[in-house]
C-alpha cells in the first residue's frame, strides 16, 4: 500500500477517488502517470481515464479544460472601474477553467453533433470558485453527473497565498463563460447562470461571503 498521506500529492488530488461511490481502477505502477509509489493500492476516480502510448502512461480527468485571462486584473482589463485588485506584476494572467456536465448535457451535445442540428435547449451553469482540484476532491462530479436536465459546473481557480503574500482575485466574464461552453462541443448554446459558490480551506479573517455586482 502507498503512503498514508498520499492525498496531499498532485496525482491523488487530480485523479483519485475521495469517496467510495467514485471508486474506479486500483492504482499500480503500470497505470499511474505521477506519484505512482505513493498512490499504489488506492482507487482512481471513476472519472479518470488511463491510456498507455509507447510505454508512457497518461491519466486524464473527465471534463473539459479551457484557458482564460484574468478579467479582475486591472493591468490587462482596462475597462475595470475598480483598480484596487492587487495582482502582483509577476503573477500569470492566464488560468484554466474546469468544466463538467450532467449526463443530459453530454447526450444532448452528442446528439447535436450527430444530427448537425443547432443547440436549442438552455444550459444551467453553476460557477464554483475554489483552488484547483475541488471538483474531484469534494466528489462534485458524481452530483453533477446525476443532475436532471442540461447542467454544467465551471470551476474558476483561485490562489491560496502563503502568509504575508498578497491576496488577489481571479475572475471571468460573460464572454469567457460562453467561449468555454462552446469549446465543449464546438457549438454555441443558450445558457443561464443559476449558482455562484466558493470554497477556501484558509479564508482570510473576516471573510463572510461573496458579493456580485
Amino acid at each position: 500500500m502507498g503512503s498514508a498521506t498520499y492525498r496531499l500529492l498532485p496525482g491523488a488530488l487530480e485523479f483519485d477517488a475521495y469517496y467510495r461511490d467514485e471508486w474506479g481502477a486500483v492504482n499500480d505502477a503500470k497505470n499511474c502517470s505521477r506519484d505512482a509509489s505513493e498512490r499504489t493500492g488506492f482507487h482512481k476516480s471513476r472519472f479518470t481515464a488511463t491510456q498507455t502510448n509507447k510505454g508512457t502512461v497518461s491519466e486524464v480527468g473527465e471534463g473539459w479544460l479551457f484557458e482564460v485571462g484574468n478579467r479582475a486584473n486591472p493591468k490587462t482589463n482596462k475597462s475595470l472601474k475598480d483598480k484596487s485588485n492587487p495582482v502582483p506584476a509577476t503573477a500569470p494572467d492566464k488560468f484554466t477553467l474546469r468544466l463538467f456536465g450532467s449526463l443530459g448535457f453530454g447526450f444532448y451535445g452528442l446528439s447535436r453533433l450527430v444530427t448537425g442540428k443547432t443547440w436549442n435547449e438552455e444550459v444551467t451553469v453553476s460557477l464554483f470558485f475554489a483552488v484547483e482540484h475541488e471538483l474531484n476532491r469534494h466528489g462534485l462530479r458524481s452530483f453533477i453527473r446525476r443532475a436532471s436536465g442540461l447542467q454544467v459546473v465551471i470551476l474558476v481557480p483561485g490562489i491560496e497565498p502563503d502568509p504575508g503574500d498578497p491576496r488577489y482575485a481571479q475572475a471571468i466574464d460573460t464572454a469567457q463563460i460562453e467561449a468555454a461552453l462552446m469549446a465543449a462541443f464546438g457549438l454555441k448554446m443558450p445558457w443561464k447562470l443559476r449558482v455562484i459558490s466558493g470554497f477556501s480551506p484558509d479564508p482570510p479573517a473576516g471573510f463572510g461571503g461573496v458579493s456580485v455586482a
